[in-house]
């Protein structure tokens, strides 16, 4: 995306738009999962765009405990590289 796009007055007004996205319960765990480990990549440490995207996951985290409570352990622990398993096929 070069500046002259980003200085356009259409894209500011979407850049303060909202975009709600439906997807069912199963998926939004799935994105935390990935958000959780994407954050862990040592090309998103440090980056401009970690921090923003650690909170995003934070709140989803909470939203996501709110409505399974019984999860909300397992949830947090996916920050925690300490509980990691690994791949197997």
């Amino acid at each position: 995306m070069n500046n002259e796009f980003l200085n356009n007055e259409f894209a500011q007004s979407l850049a303060r738009r909202s975009m709600p996205v439906t997807l069912d319960l199963y998926t939004w765990i799935s994105v935390l999962g990935m958000l959780q480990l994407a954050l862990r990549h040592p090309g998103v440490q440090g980056s401009g765009v970690a921090a923003l995207v650690e909170e995003f996951g934070k709140a989803l985290e909470v939203k996501l405990a709110e409505l399974i409570p019984e999860c909300a352990e397992t949830l947090a622990q996916g920050w925690n590289p300490i509980f990691d398993e690994p791949f197997t096929n």
